[in-house]
């Protein structure tokens, strides 16, 4: 989980600084429309919220990273909340993923040793087959 929300967040650092480096990237991957769709409204006034919240906007998230290092966002108030939001994303994923073990676990409990004998028997039957192979067709 923390080698997950680690290169999460070197990916996201990554992105930013390019921003911060080269603020012409905007004109040459013209990102003018993803600006133009973050400064309307409530955006602008609750940056921290765009920070923590880039991680699940899918499609824009690497290239929002590239608009904040451009809009010359500060730079450790972006790593703390970096690193926080990126915690927040992978902890909803494990929590997500450990429900659904959980309740395929429970779905299937009754039907485990019955799916456990039909692949024995589906592998008693294969064993047979090439036997026989062996041994008619040698």
């Amino acid at each position: 989980m923390l080698i997950s929300a680690a290169l999460s967040f070197i990916s996201f650092e990554f992105y930013y600084i390019m921003g911060r480096i080269s603020p012409v990237i905007l004109k040459r991957l013209q990102l003018h429309k993803l600006e133009k769709f973050l400064t309307r409204g409530r955006f602008v006034r609750f940056r921290w919220l765009v920070v923590l919240s880039m991680r699940f906007l899918y499609g824009i998230r690497n290239l929002t990273a590239l608009w904040l290092g451009t809009q010359k966002y500060p730079s450790l108030r972006y790593l703390l909340l970096n690193l926080i939001g990126g915690l927040i994303w992978i902890s909803i994923w494990f929590l997500i993923f450990f429900l659904f073990r959980t309740l395929a676990l429970q779905y299937y409990q009754s039907y485990i040793h019955t799916i456990r004998y039909l692949y024995l028997a589906a592998l008693g039957v294969f064993l047979l087959w090439k036997l026989k192979k062996l041994i008619i067709d040698p």
